[in-house]
């Protein structure tokens, strides 16, 4: 049982729609990060470095494992 499971989810992490999908979710979680960080709407976000040195209110309260999570997937990604 646990071979099958290791192959279905093989499988399905070399699957090139689903890493597709994966990957536009992600875009979209990076631009809603950057639209609560920065102010602007998501999506016509024009990245302007530095960032503001005041951490809006609504950024600071959102959970740390947001990015990380686009961190890991796109680590497993490029594997």
């Amino acid at each position: 049982m646990a071979k099958r499971s290791k192959a279905c989810a093989g499988a399905a992490l070399f699957d090139e729609a689903l890493i597709r999908r994966c990957l536009v979710f992600y875009t979209s979680v990076a631009e809603f990060l950057m639209s609560t960080l920065t102010g602007e709407p998501p999506g016509r976000i024009p990245l302007t470095l530095p960032l503001p040195q005041e951490i809006p209110k609504v950024f600071a309260s959102l959970p740390e494992w947001y990015v990380e999570d686009i961190a890991e997937y796109l680590l497993l990604a490029l594997k």
